[in-house]
């Protein structure tokens, strides 16, 4: 099946074609080892490369923009350069990476957060300055934004005229464009329904903790939330914490929505205690993109639920 998947890896393959020597490639994993999305993001790329031949390494960040410019460095101009080098434009490293590369021979592929419309008119001016940049492969993180939205909304019950439902939304970090486009995709879907009122949005740097920090302030400030939006699910989680901490109970006081399809997301999901998720991309690093948006609800019956699933393929 991976060999179906049109990704980075196998994009690689068919750059350097038919050679002896197994192609080397380095990936700077901007998470960390106890994250379960970057966790999961890495193994699918290792199954990739073993099923393609190449020889993938693999180094974390603990996201640490200063390490992933360290370890850049160190493969670009050490001694034991990768044939390719694939890594992620977190908070805005893609520009130095690239002039770090000038003249290295490495070729690089970028995943996730490409470059920003800044940095791609910055470049514009100079299309052959950066002769080793391959190219991208990113999720459409603003339509995975508005689909959670979107979808919660769809799952709450209606309110009267000139009644209001509060929401309170979790983003990651300010200088993130994953972030910055989820949130661009909740507010598009935010525009297209006034009953809904956002009571703040707050950035949660991806981490539970953080995130379950300021739930617990946000939540005594806003009592009536009953719509909760996170960009990733280890923030989801820590905000179920603050909520649940304040007697509520989530998919019934309030719904939840997040994104990556984590073990625990997905038992979230079977639990009624989160409404939406989207996932998928932990594929990127080796496949082609996927949404997937699934709410899961109990119905008449206690012991029935009933699963609504969408799949959607974006370029």
């Amino acid at each position: 099946m991976l060999k179906l998947l049109c990704g980075v890896l196998l994009a690689l393959t068919m750059v350097v074609g038919p050679c002896a020597q197994a192609a080397s490639v380095l990936f700077l994993n901007p998470g960390t080892t106890r994250e379960a999305f970057w966790v999961s993001y890495s193994q699918f790329m290792q199954a990739a490369a073993k099923d393609l031949g190449m020889d993938l390494r693999i180094e974390y960040s603990d996201r640490n923009a200063e390490i992933t410019l360290a370890q850049a460095r160190e493969a670009l101009q050490g001694p034991h350069r990768p044939d390719y080098l694939v890594f992620v434009n977190e908070q805005y490293i893609a520009p130095e990476i690239l002039r770090l590369a000038h003249g290295s021979g490495v070729k690089l592929f970028i995943v996730n957060n490409a470059l920003t419309p800044d940095q791609m008119r910055l470049l514009g001016a100079r299309p052959d300055k950066y002769p080793g940049w391959v190219g991208s492969l990113v999720p459409n993180d603003e339509e995975g934004g508005y689909l959670m939205l979107k979808e919660l909304i769809r799952l709450h019950p209606p309110v009267a005229p000139g009644q209001y439902i509060d929401l309170l939304a979790f983003s990651g970090l300010k200088i993130t464009p994953s972030a910055q486009l989820r949130e661009k995709g909740m507010r598009r879907a935010l525009a297209e329904h006034p009953e809904v009122r956002l009571r703040q949005l707050v950035y949660g740097g991806w981490t539970r903790e953080r995130a379950y920090e300021q739930a617990k302030m946000l939540f005594r400030r806003y009592p009536q939330t009953s719509l909760i939006w996170s960009a990733n699910d280890e923030m989801g989680f820590g905000v179920m914490r603050a909520f649940e901490e304040s007697g509520g109970k989530p998919g019934k006081d309030a719904l939840f929505g997040t994104i990556n399809n984590s073990p625990a997301a997905l038992h979230a999901l079977l639990d009624n205690r989160l409404s939406v998720l989207l996932g998928g991309h932990f594929s990127l690093g080796a496949g082609r993109w996927y949404s997937c948006v699934t709410t899961m609800r109990a119905s008449t019956s206690a012991s029935t639920v009933v699963v609504i699933g969408r799949f959607r393929c974006y370029s």
